[in-house]
């Protein structure tokens, strides 16, 4: 039956439930420490006295000065179209239709999109595969070296760092690599725009000498969704052309109440001394009592030292070391159990992104739940069998689901189901390994222009002749699997089958 809430009363009911958000946006509806006025209050539009974002010329160009001088750049622009309007205007702004770009393979849709838009030439920088924990570390510097000093036509090297699981890349040596020849770097900084809050932060993209780079607000920051901010600091790439491509890709009716929030999340962020001092004691307990877990293990560079150049501990990778505990049956677990609600679950992990304005409670309820959940795997667990009947056990344990007042009952899985899921997820890698052969060049017009057999997946996929014309991604984070013009070999193709019957959401478009 079909809720009879609208959209904006389900998520009213949603807000007093009392979830915990260990997702963005980073301002984590903490509204004790937060002050904002009620939104339609500043709702306006270009109204005398209230400037222009596409012409900016008194208050918006005075707050943008502000940000300028506190990011030490050349200048930062104001987004409101999110990271996405950014990455895309970048491209557009170094790049002309048909030409040459070095992509790392693990970017976001967006940078996909510009792609598709300019029809431009790729090729592609891989990261390294942390094999044991199906993660994927940083760019490996001397593949990077290779890959620009065999594509010196190239008009920008564009990768991605942070990770959504918070691997960071030798960002300054790569600008260094690609300078050498005149060609700049874009760097897809979504996840790190809280870098510039602390030392104990891995160093910023702006920092390490990138041209162009891009940080989503509202991830990690007190900011509303759709909020992010472009950094501008090259001496190789026109300053006009990213302008205008701001113009382009962002809306001609620019929100007052987004760039209202973007003015005061700066605000916050340079008198946040106390409160980012908090956070780092409240994140260093809560890592260390998770770091004692027996089923469960935290990323941290420790593990990989050779593959993860920088970490940024502000991302909890909780990993299970449980065969029988995916991802997926650990983020629905500290849903429906604990009243915790995750980021993102891959194949044997879960992601807490947390920020400034999480709670000591937050803190608490996640270590707690942690503990508690590790502590049950351990009664019985002699043998995979007493294991499987353990997760069941807590899978029943759930309490009824109270999204919108909804009376769904969370059941467990037979122990038979159980055990299968857990074969089928003990291999399943990582939703960033990629590892297809690209035959023909990105968005080649033949790749759109063939038909083929429809594949038994759910998501209605085309191939023809094993050669996909559509993207497929696992959304979050919206990395693709599989882009246009590379082949769907078979075992990509049994991975989408297995994230699907684990539950994953798995999205196929042109």
């Amino acid at each position: 039956m079909k809720s009879k809430d609208n959209l904006y009363t389900k998520l009213i009911k949603y807000s007093n439930l009392g979830v915990y958000p260990f997702h963005m946006p980073g301002h984590k509806r903490n509204i004790e420490k937060i002050s904002f006025e009620n939104p339609f209050k500043m709702d306006i539009t270009e109204i005398d006295g209230f400037d222009n974002l596409h012409n900016p010329e008194g208050i918006i160009k005075q707050e943008m000065d502000k940000a300028t001088e506190y990011y030490r750049t050349k200048r930062s622009y104001y987004l409101v179209n999110g990271s996405t309007s950014g990455n895309m205007s970048a491209i557009s702004a170094v790049a002309g239709y048909g030409d040459k770009i070095i992509v790392a393979r693990n970017s976001h849709k967006s940078i996909y999109n510009a792609i598709g838009l300019l029809r431009l030439k790729v090729e592609y920088i891989y990261p390294t595969h942390i094999n044991e924990y199906g993660i994927s570390g940083s760019y490996n510097i001397e593949n990077i070296r290779e890959v620009i000093e065999n594509n010196r036509d190239a008009k920008a090297v564009v990768i991605t760092s942070p990770t959504y699981e918070g691997i960071v890349s030798d960002i300054a040596n790569i600008s260094e690599i690609a300078h050498k020849y005149n060609i700049p770097l874009i760097v897809d900084s979504a996840h790190g725009a809280h870098f510039i809050l602390s030392e104990k932060f891995p160093k910023t993209a702006i920092e390490c000498g990138a041209d162009v780079v891009i940080e989503s607000l509202h991830k990690t920051l007190p900011s509303l969704t759709q909020t992010a901010i472009l950094h501008y600091n090259s001496n190789i790439i026109d300053r006009e052309k990213i302008e205008k491509y701001l113009s382009i890709y962002q809306t001609s009716s620019p929100s007052y109440v987004l760039m209202s929030s973007i003015s005061n999340c700066i605000n916050i962020m340079m008198n946040s001394r106390n409160e980012v001092e908090k956070y780092f004691e409240n994140i260093d307990k809560l890592t260390a009592r998770l770091n004692v877990l027996k089923n469960f293990k935290i990323l941290s560079r420790k593990l990989d030292e050779n593959k993860i150049y920088a970490f940024d501990v502000s991302k909890v990778v909780i990993i299970s070391l449980n065969k029988n505990v995916t991802g997926k049956k650990l983020m629905d677990l500290l849903r429906e159990s604990y009243d915790i609600e995750m980021e993102m679950a891959a194949g044997n992990y879960v992601v807490a992104m947390t920020s400034i304005f999480d709670t000591d409670a937050g803190m608490e309820r996640l270590a707690s739940a942690m503990e508690e959940i590790d502590r049950k795997l351990n009664i019985n667990s002699d043998n995979d069998k007493n294991e499987s009947e353990n997760i069941s056990r807590l899978e029943t344990e759930s309490r009824k689901s109270k999204i919108a007042g909804e009376a769904t009952e969370v059941t467990g899985e037979s122990r038979e189901t159980t055990e299968k899921v857990a074969d089928e997820s003990a291999d399943i890698g990582n939703i960033y390994a990629i590892k297809n052969t690209k035959i023909c060049e990105i968005f080649e017009v033949e790749a759109f222009k063939k038909s083929g057999e429809k594949i038994n997946t759910g998501i209605e996929k085309k191939i023809s002749e094993k050669i996909s014309d559509e993207f497929v991604y696992l959304y979050p984070p919206g990395i693709p699997l599989i882009v246009p013009g590379e082949v769907a070999d078979a075992e990509m193709m049994d991975n989408i089958e297995k994230y699907k019957k684990l539950g994953y959401k798995v999205i196929a478009e042109k």
